[in-house]
């Protein structure tokens, strides 16, 4: 209505507001236009629902003797993860019907209900030899005051090695202030530092890498480990777990991995080279061409093409067969830190 009644008005200063009134709307509708389709054009599509048909089962079929045992740990699981209440007042009620992998499963889960009937049915198994392990997962299943503190007054004196180390793991999830986790954390590295190479050692090494990935002491840990272990679980550990959180350390360690002749560890680290960029690379790389030159090649290609290109060139003459092999990956374009 006001663009016909300005319209109507002959002086040229009412046609020319009706002019930049028309302007201006053309503007603010052009502008809404392309904000639409930019949003538009730049919607992440929704993936599709997908259907966990085994999520269908865990209500109805979890308490059926004619479940496969795997599916009705992983219906335990995910129940006890919802905390589930008429999952965990069965378990409480059916425990002693269950079979004994069930039961270890049933203990562990349980532990996702904090409440006193569920402590005091933990406290009644921990008794048990054969439940003792299951028991305390359960116990540390959660971050719980109440739990740190009926951990701290159970007996350990004649707990088996495997049994404090559970201890311990429970304990520090359990625990809600970190000096107490603390207590837990330096019996678990000083342990590993003493234990031999095993499954024990590893399950620490790697509970640690998990629950406190830049704790210090875990670091000097692994700087010790990464040299004197021979478990390739610990050493490839080691190495991943150090090129991210101690990388100014790595950097100078190349020299002294190669002078320890163990191949699985220059390997390993060799397969972190981009992420460290080791200091003096090809200065010490030289320095081990000689006795296994493929190998030295190997990673020089895979740190810089156009440096590996000059290193191949100036150790092999050209009729030699190990010279043709890398000719080929002569085009390939790789440049890390160098």
């Amino acid at each position: 209505m006001i663009f016909f009644y300005l319209a109507n008005r002959s002086h040229p200063q009412y046609l020319n507001i009706v002019k930049n009134l028309i302007l201006l709307l053309f503007s603010l509708v052009a502008i809404a236009v392309g904000i639409g389709g930019y949003v538009y054009l730049n919607k992440k599509e929704q993936a599709p629902v997908s259907f966990d048909p085994s999520l269908a089962i865990d209500e109805t079929n979890f308490k059926s003797p004619q479940l496969e045992i795997p599916k009705r740990i992983s219906a335990f699981k995910r129940l006890a993860q919802k905390r589930n209440h008429s999952f965990r007042q069965w378990l409480l009620e059916n425990f002693e019907k269950l079979p004994h992998r069930l039961k270890e499963v049933a203990l562990e889960e349980i532990g996702n209900f904090g409440d006193d009937e569920v402590n005091s049915f933990l406290l009644v198994h921990l008794e048990e030899t054969k439940f003792k392990l299951a028991s305390l997962k359960g116990l540390g299943k959660i971050e719980n005051e109440k739990r740190a503190k009926i951990l701290e007054q159970i007996d350990i004196s004649s707990y088996s090695s495997l049994e404090l180390n559970q201890f311990h793991f429970s304990s520090f999830k359990a625990n809600i202030y970190f000096s107490k986790k603390k207590t837990s954390l330096l019996y678990l590295t000083d342990k590993a530092k003493e234990l031999p190479d095993g499954v024990e050692r590893e399950s620490i090494v790697n509970f640690l890498a998990i629950s406190v990935p830049n704790f210090e002491r875990y670091h000097e840990l692994l700087k010790d480990l990464m040299f004197a272990s021979r478990s390739a679980v610990i050493v490839k550990r080691s190495i991943v777990h150090l090129a991210v959180y101690e990388t100014s350390w790595m950097k100078i360690q190349m020299k002294k991995v190669f002078a320890s002749k163990d191949e699985f560890l220059i390997r390993a680290y060799l397969d972190r080279v981009g992420a460290v960029c080791p200091i003096n690379f090809w200065k010490i790389l030289d320095e081990f061409f000689s006795s296994n030159k493929k190998l030295a090649l190997d990673y020089a290609f895979k740190m810089n093409t156009a440096l590996a290109i000059q290193f191949i060139n100036s150790r092999l003459k050209k009729s030699e067969k190990l010279y043709e092999i890398y000719k080929e990956r002569f085009n390939e374009k790789v440049k890390l830190c160098y």
